[in-house]
């Protein structure tokens, strides 16, 4: 085993080990599915961003790798979030991580993500379809900006946020969008 093996082993052991903390649980944040009342959101922000921060450090690691460390270190920390041991496989959906990888992988692919959230959030109202949306869209607009991270490498990430989403998605053609405001005006 040489020492760019052993180097991405250890990548891929700690970018597994970082997607698997579940930030909400860590820093004691509410879940972003609860309705909460509006302070409560600002802590749910902060899930998101602490989310969208582990896929971009642990990617800006790999890099130091080159091209190889930086999809190993995509694949494991996208796996760790979406299947953490600590919670028995069960973990988030991956958007967030993998918007942060996206981001370190390239800004303008992560800026073309975002962007394809934001249009499918503000035509459905749903954060799944908006969800499903970016992660299928980025991996295809890849080849025209130039990027070493041919569609190919970038189509299992997206099989993860999908496969993450089924019943959500499923819930969503069964039952329309998740009216929020609604769920809090119910609270009240």
């Amino acid at each position: 085993m040489t020492m760019f093996e052993i180097l991405l082993a250890v990548l891929a052991a700690g970018a597994y080990g970082l997607g698997s903390v579940p930030v909400h649980r860590a820093f004691g944040l509410t879940d972003i599915d609860t309705p909460v009342r509006a302070n409560c959101r600002c802590r749910s922000l902060a899930r998101v961003l602490l989310n969208i921060l582990k896929g971009l450090i642990v990617v800006e690691i790999g890099l130091l790798l080159g091209p190889a460390g930086a999809l190993v270190a995509l694949y494991a920390v996208s796996l760790g979030h979406n299947f953490p041991i600590w919670t028995s496989f069960r973990g988030g959906t991956g958007l967030g991580v993998i918007f942060g990888a996206t981001v370190a992988l390239d800004p303008t692919l992560g800026l073309i993500c975002l962007s394809a959230w934001m249009f499918a959030y503000y035509s459905f109202a749903d954060r799944t379809v908006a969800a499903l949306t970016a992660a299928l869209v980025t991996p295809f607009t890849a080849p025209f900006l130039e990027i070493p991270y041919p569609t190919l490498f970038l189509l299992p990430v997206t099989g993860i946020v999908v496969w993450s989403h089924r019943k959500r998605f499923s819930d969503f053609w069964l039952k329309g969008p998740v009216d929020v405001e609604d769920q809090f005006r119910r609270l009240q």
